[in-house]
């Protein structure tokens, strides 16, 4: 064999198996080309707890690491991904590595390859830990395939030679590989590169509902009373009479974002049957729209006490909600009746800021500017 290259890397020591995950960028290049990365877990729910709720991995320090990085060619990509996968799967059939949620399984868009792809594996063995229990190494591999936009990450616990092996028999990969020793600086280059994008890949991104809802300016107001608020909404006749009876409230115990809500606005979502981050949006969609007709009408709201016109009547308030969200009349009634109750529709309390024109008049004003 040439200089550099070896049948495998040595086998590590007992461990168990883990995950894998998948790591995008939009820019394709050659095998380490990769410069963004986004979480991909098209099959877990973002909203739950749950999600939130994976190994805390810890990077061995590069200067105390001193084992080679091994690149070992791929004729079929694919059948590398299936097979690594399939092999992690099958060790859960002993049961002393048997337990729940050990194991999480994303989708990696093998569909997406040319059939028979070329690519490479890259060995990063013994690399991380886990948080307080150092002694627990892990190994990451990553699958790179020129000109795809997808670094397939894997990683275990468990002792890469039998991997390797299983792979080798399979004709996953070829029989040398190329050795890269700790002291170049190539080395140090991939394996910052290959830790950190791994870091990255396991760490759960934020509903897309919940991002949207970041990015929109709070124009509601505040609730009025919050100590008896959760009182008012269940005494309320028409909340009360819309629910009785007809179906069980969503169950938001496990919700990742119920403590961005106060609790009685939790409990409007439930029976609403929205998850947090989804009323989240809606509210932050809502109170954008009603802000720049309270600033473009603001001369109806002063006379609003002595019974004047007003910028939304309730009715307005509900045809704006069925026109976004396609609801049923009386579900966007349940909806603007809650927020009354709450004292987020008085358009009162909206002009004090429409009156010193303060930063949030600004803010809506700039908003409107850019459509």
């Amino acid at each position: 064999m040439a200089p550099g290259y070896r049948a495998h890397p040595p086998p590590a020591a007992p461990m168990h198996p883990m995950h894998f995950q998948q790591a995008q960028q939009s820019e394709p290049g050659g095998p380490f080309h990769y410069t963004t990365f986004t979480y991909c877990g098209s099959n877990i729910d973002l909203n739950s707890v749950t999600s939130t709720q994976t190994p805390d991995f810890r990077v061995i320090d590069h200067n105390a690491y001193e084992k080679s990085l091994y690149v070992i060619p791929t004729e079929n990509v694919a059948a590398l991904c299936l097979h690594t996968k399939q092999w992690l799967l099958d060790q859960f059939r002993n049961p002393e590595l048997s337990a729940p949620n050990i194991l999480r399984v994303d989708s990696q868009n093998l569909h997406e390859l040319p059939w028979m792809s070329r690519g490479h594996l890259v060995v990063v063995e013994d690399s991380i830990y886990l948080d307080h229990h150092p002694e627990i190494l892990g190994s990451i591999l990553a699958v790179s395939v020129p000109k795809d936009p997808n670094l397939r990450l894997f990683y275990t616990i468990l002792p890469i030679g039998p991997l390797l092996r299983h792979l080798r028999q399979n004709n996953c990969l070829n029989k040398t590989a190329k050795s890269i020793p700790s002291h170049s600086k190539h080395h140090a280059r991939l394996f910052h590169f290959l830790t950190q994008t791994f870091l990255t890949s396991i760490t759960p991104p934020h509903h897309p509902d919940y991002i949207a809802a970041q990015q929109i300016t709070d124009y509601c107001p505040s609730i009025l009373d919050p100590s008896t608020a959760f009182s008012r909404l269940e005494s309320n006749e028409t909340l009360y009479f819309a629910t009785a009876g007809v179906s069980e409230p969503l169950d938001l115990s496990q919700d990742r974002y119920t403590h961005t809500l106060h609790p009685a606005e939790s409990s409007l979502a439930a029976d609403l049957k929205l998850a947090c981050s989804a009323y989240l949006l809606l509210k932050r969609k809502f109170f954008q729209a009603f802000w720049k007709e309270c600033v473009a009408h603001k001369g109806r709201i002063s006379g609003t006490a002595e019974g004047g016109s007003r910028v939304r009547s309730e009715h307005a308030h509900e045809v704006w909600l069925v026109e976004e969200t396609k609801w049923k009349v009386s579900r966007a009634r349940r909806l603007v009746v809650g927020w009354r109750v709450l004292g987020f529709l008085d358009e009162r309390t909206f002009l004090p800021w429409l009156r010193e024109g303060g930063m949030l008049e600004g803010v809506g004003r700039r908003e409107g500017e850019d459509g």
